[in-house]
Parts: C-alpha cells; structure tokens; sequence
C-alpha cells in the first residue's frame, strides 16, 4: 500500500517542478491510496456498493484531495493524511445518508 510519506515525497518532487509528469505520478500514488481506504471502507458497509459506485468514490475522492494539495500552503505527511481522512469520512457519511452514491458526490 501507498503511504502518506510516499505521497508527500511525490508532492515535493511536483511543487518544486511543476511539471506534468509529476503531477501524474502524484495523481497515481493519490489514487492508489485512496482505492485501499475506499475499498476498506466499503467492505463495513451493511449495503454493498456497486463496482462502478466504488470506482466513482475512488476516482472523486482523488480529485477532491488533488485539489485540496493543489491550494495547500503548507503541506506534510501528517497534512496529506488527514485531507485524505476527511475527504474519505465525508464521502462515506454523505452515501450512507442517501441511496445514490452520484447523489452523495453533488453534495460534497
């Protein structure tokens, strides 16, 4: 699994070159995080989710943390954990409220 110090290596590596290839390779660690919380997270669920739903969760969730770093002025491995804590907390409380994982993801 991807830890959160990889991910911030991976975020040094992007705010001091800005560059594309970066920025990808923080994108992929982010997202390879956020599919183990997710899938962790779904299995205690007492309704299972689809794999599409899973997949949207995954893929949302790791625009919602991209952006989050993106605008962060201060960042370290202990900023990186709890924006992927909280993004994924939300997220799972808002689509156990409501019957429609897309109808979660409008309201985040």
């Amino acid at each position: 699994m991807v830890t959160y110090d990889e991910i911030f290596e991976a975020f040094c590596r992007y705010a001091a070159s800005r560059s594309q290839s970066d920025w990808c390779d923080l994108w992929i660690l982010c997202q390879l995080r956020m599919e183990a919380l997710v899938k962790t997270k779904a299995k205690k669920l007492a309704v299972p989710l689809s794999h599409e739903d899973i997949e949207d969760l995954i893929t949302d969730s790791t625009m919602r943390v991209m952006r989050k770093l993106q605008t962060a002025a201060d960042v370290d491995p202990g900023y990186i954990s709890k924006t992927f804590g909280l993004k994924i907390t939300l997220l799972f409380k808002l689509s156990t409220n409501i019957t429609s994982i897309s109808g979660a993801k409008r309201n985040l």
